[in-house]
C-alpha cells in the first residue's frame, strides 16, 4: 500500500471505531511498527487522537486510536448547505456545488491529474477501463443528506476533463465504491 493510501485507510477504519495499533496492523496486513509510524504522523497532523484504556487487570494500559471527530464541520456544512439551497434555489445551489468541487486555479485536466488530486483528498481512487472508482467518501455524512453533492462531483469531473462523466453508484446508497463512467 502506498503511504498516502495507507494513511487514508487507517483514517477510514478509525472513523468507524477506536483500534489499538496491533489490531490495525493485522487488518491492514502491515507491521505494528509501520502502523505506529503512520499513527504518529497522523497525530502530528491533528487527524487522530488516542486514549489509554486499562486492561481490566495488571499490566500497562492499551492505547486505542480514533480519528478526530469531524462532526462539528459536518453539522456546520449541513446548516450552510440547507440555507444556501433555500436562498439560491435548486439549480443555483447545484452550480455552487459544482464550482466548489475542484480548485479554480489549476484544476486537474486529465485522468492522471484527477487521480492524484483525489488521492490527496483521501478518496482512495482507482481507474480501469474508463471507470473511476472512489473507494472512500470523505464527505459521506453530507452526501447522505445532499445527494446532489455526488452529482455535482460528476459534473465537475466532466467539466475538468472536457468529456461526459456519469455517476453510476454511490457509497451513501450502499455501493462499495462511488463509480463514475468516463466518456
Amino acid at each position: 500500500m502506498a503511504t498516502s493510501a495507507t494513511k487514508a485507510r487507517i483514517l477510514e477504519l478509525l472513523r468507524e471505531k477506536a483500534y489499538p495499533a496491533d489490531v490495525l496492523a493485522q487488518v491492514l496486513g502491515l507491521s505494528r511498527v509501520a502502523v505506529q509510524r503512520h499513527l504518529k504522523e497522523l497525530l502530528r497532523q491533528g487527524k487522530v487522537r488516542y486514549e489509554d484504556r486499562k486492561n481490566g487487570g495488571r499490566g500497562r494500559p492499551r492505547r486505542y486510536w480514533r480519528a478526530v471527530e469531524e462532526a462539528g464541520c459536518t453539522e456546520f456544512c449541513h446548516g450552510l448547505f440547507t440555507r444556501l439551497r433555500e436562498e439560491l434555489g435548486d439549480r443555483a445551489f447545484f452550480e455552487f456545488l459544482v464550482a466548489a468541487q475542484l480548485p479554480t486555479v489549476s484544476p486537474p485536466r486529465d485522468e492522471t491529474a484527477l487521480l492524484g488530486w483525489l488521492v490527496e483528498r483521501g478518496y482512495a481512487p482507482r481507474l480501469a477501463d474508463g471507470v473511476l472508482e472512489q473507494g472512500r467518501c470523505p464527505r459521506l455524512a453530507l452526501a447522505r443528506v445532499f445527494p446532489e453533492l455526488c452529482r455535482a462531483e460528476a459534473e465537475a469531473y466532466a467539466r475538468a476533463l472536457g468529456r461526459p462523466v456519469r455517476l453510476v453508484a454511490r457509497i451513501p446508497e450502499g455501493a462499495p465504491a462511488c463509480r463514475f463512467l468516463l466518456g
